[in-house]
């Protein structure tokens, strides 16, 4: 890989970002923050918070997604600071972790920001009004790790005690815990199809179904602490950095390690980042070195290579950049390859064998193609021998020095002999079924006689012809489950054309399927569905894809008739609805509404949060949030009474009273009365009180004011 550039800032580095794919924020523990553009790189803005120094290897400053704000955690007194990543300014100061924030994450679409403490608590803030909205999890040990989802609805967080926790931060209704590790969390970030991945300080790379809570792979461990992680905008290759200094590179398709060591520094890393937009890899170390990697030059080098035809030279710079296997320029080498083995193969049947060996030499560096082209070399020694038996039509020679030496079988001769089989056994098989045509099938087929891959066809064939026809009534009816299940039970059905046609239609069918599902024609994806069911294995598939119908299907005429709680109790069962675009669309209404409580919240003004929500009551699913800002409205009033000395102890007491009665206790009011004991010095006794549990009736009765 090429360096484009390095930049020494002298401190570690802590977090790396990118906006907009045109330039990258960088922060470091000294907590200045740098914003680069990329094209070409060269600072463009910065400013230094005057927050002391902070820690290497904690997550203690980030960006936001939009570039507007970058935050940055107190390493002593605790705390976060919001600065205007524009205007340099602090924009908001967060207080309420008990010890040292660990961890910042920002929410995609800017909205809030949360923050994981040593209290093992991680907080959910509203970014515009700097306010608290809530406790999202509560865990054993420090909170090292924050992520969001990319459609902003789903937090998690990983702790120093090995869990992750993830949670439904639009409804808070739902709430997962993932164990599964054997070291503390370090990295997590979200993938599609409801999948999230996580990292830890033993070196392990964990994909997980998080909605099934459980392992989904285990990806091959690094032999260090991994210290951050990033993706490729398809989701196809993961960058993983290590303590060590090295970044390793993954492929998420086929969850395979492709290289251990992609990239070695000298001094440990502690951020990455790639850039989709220009294809380039940033890595910030402990030292405070921040290096670029051009990843796009090495595919025009490899393209240049081929074009000269310097094919050791290409296959030296792939193993160097794996990456280069799934571009462009690679399916130029190796149509370049494809042509070389034919050219080799003329030569080879014309007695050429030297020549053949020069012009396969060059693809030799790359270990598969060196030990094919050992074969095929040794392989064509007999070559004359083997033409020769397929110009007499020997067969049984033919076959039986394919059997020494396969990789005759990449010859016309061969494939020749191939096809000449399938002629004569389709022939054989219907003339078998007429009155008197056994004898004729037999001559037709002696020339194949003798040969073991074939002889077991010929005598089924003859022995069968009661299973033959049963075959082809099965595929008449289109009944292709029992078809296949005849042709598992006898072999020598799967050399027929039948069923090479059967085993085509799958793809046919997921195609067809994909297109009606994109045009909503439901009925017509769930009859396409039943008969890819009938091969067995696609049958998981295709009963998900009919399940999936059925959903789209029933949400489409929940959305129609305007029974939004409908659609948010489908979404909590069938969790892919919520890439629908009518999922989103609600989805929005309702946010703007959350924004619009979240205010009230921050002022205390329950009857406005009364007003917003009075139409969404009848949604079960987000009714837990709807408590919860009426909570986080409550307390705002006991914070303002507890500082405003002129409002009775007595008071106090009773309004939290009150309050348990109406809402009962949590993790948050349990610290504000810990808050209220240490502020005032006034006990607070709520032993033996009926915890009240709030209900869409009683949300309707709620008082202004929990203090009289």
């Amino acid at each position: 890989m090429d360096i484009i550039k390095r930049i020494d800032i002298k401190r570690s580095i802590s977090s790396i970002k990118t906006v907009n794919g045109k330039f990258v924020g960088i922060t470091d523990i000294s907590n200045t923050f740098r914003l680069f553009s990329l094209n070409p790189i060269k600072l463009a803005n910065g400013f230094k918070t005057g927050i002391p120094l902070n820690h290497p290897f904690i997550k203690n400053s980030s960006l936001s997604p939009l570039g507007s704000y970058a935050a940055f955690s107190f390493p002593k007194r605790g705390g976060v600071g919001i600065f205007s990543a524009k205007n340099n300014t602090l924009e908001h100061t967060l207080k309420q972790h008990k010890g040292i924030v660990e961890c910042i994450e920002f929410h995609p679409k800017e909205l809030y920001i949360a923050t994981g403490g040593q209290d093992g608590r991680t907080f959910l803030w509203n970014l515009k009004e700097g306010s608290f909205i809530s406790t999202i999890s509560s865990q054993s040990d420090y909170v090292t790790s924050i992520a969001f989802s990319p459609n902003g609805i789903w937090i998690a967080s990983g702790s120093y005690d090995k869990t992750i926790t993830i949670t439904n931060i639009s409804s808070m209704h739902q709430s997962f815990k993932l164990r599964g590790h054997k070291g503390a969390i370090t990295n997590l970030r979200f993938l599609k199809n409801r999948r999230l991945i996580s990292t830890d300080k033993m070196g392990e790379v964990v994909v997980w179904d998080y909605m099934k809570a459980k392992v989904h792979k285990r990806l091959a461990s690094m032999p260090y602490t991994v210290t951050d992680i990033s993706l490729t905008k398809d989701e196809h290759f993961l960058f993983v950095g290590a303590k060590d200094g090295s970044i390793a590179l993954y492929n998420l398709e086929t969850y395979e390690k492709l290289s251990s060591k992609y990239i070695k520094l000298s001094s440990p890393i502690t951020a990455i980042e790639y850039v989709q937009e220009s294809k380039i890899l940033i890595a910030g170390t402990k030292n405070g070195e921040v290096v670029f990697y051009d990843l796009s030059k090495d595919e025009t080098a490899l393209l240049g290579y081929v074009k000269i035809k310097a094919y050791k030279e290409a296959y030296i710079l792939i193993e160097e950049n794996p990456l280069l296997l799934f571009t462009k320029a690679y399916l130029r080498l190796e149509e370049a390859w494809k042509e070389t083995v034919e050219e080799a193969k003329v030569l080879l049947q014309n007695g050429q064998h030297k020549e053949a060996k020069k012009i396969l030499a060059p693809f030799t560096q790359d270990a598969k193609k060196r030990l094919f082209a050992q074969n095929f070399l040794k392989d064509f020694v007999e070559f004359d021998k083997f033409k020769k038996a397929a110009n007499m039509k020997k067969y049984s020679l033919l076959y039986s020095l394919v059997n020494q030496y396969p990789t005759l079988k990449e010859t016309k001769e061969y494939k020749m002999a191939e096809k000449e089989w399938k002629n004569i056994l389709n022939k054989a098989k219907d003339v078998i079924m007429k009155k008197g045509g056994e004898e004729t099938a037999r001559t037709l087929l002696m020339p194949f006689r003798g040969i073991a891959s074939k002889s077991g066809v010929i005598q089924s064939l003859f022995a069968k012809k009661e299973v033959y026809l049963l075959f082809k009534k099965l595929l008449a009816a289109k009944d292709f489950s029992n078809a296949l299940k005849l042709a598992g039970k006898y072999p020598f059905l799967t050399e027929l054309d039948e069923y090479e046609k059967i085993q085509q239609m799958p793809k046919t069918f997921q195609q067809k399927a994909k297109e009606a599902m994109k045009n909503a024609e439901f009925a017509k994806v769930i009859q396409i569905g039943k008969t890819l069911a009938e091969f067995p294995r696609y049958k998981e598939e295709a009963e998900e894809l009919m399940q999936q119908a059925k959903m789209y299907a029933v949400a489409l005429r929940f959305y129609a008739n305007k029974k939004y709680a409908k659609i948010y109790e489908l979404v909590e069962t069938h969790y892919f609805l919520e890439d629908t675009e009518i999922f989103n669309k609600i989805e929005e209404s309702w946010q703007r509404v959350v924004l619009q409580a979240e205010h009230f919240a921050a002022t205390g003004d329950i009857d406005s949060i009364k007003k917003v929500f009075e139409n969404f009551l009848a949604i079960e699913t987000k009714f837990p949030k709807i408590v919860q800002m009426v909570k986080m409205a409550y307390y705002t009033q006991l914070n303002k009474a507890l500082i405003n000395k002129e409002i009775d102890d007595n008071k106090i007491v009773a309004a939290f009273r009150k309050l348990v009665e109406l809402l009962g206790v949590d993790e948050d009011i349990k610290e504000l009365i810990k808050y209220a004991q240490a502020k005032r010095n006034i006990q607070i006794d709520l032993s033996g009180l009926p915890e009240g549990k709030l209900t869409p009736a009683g949300f309707k009765l709620l008082p202004e004011r929990i203090i009289e």
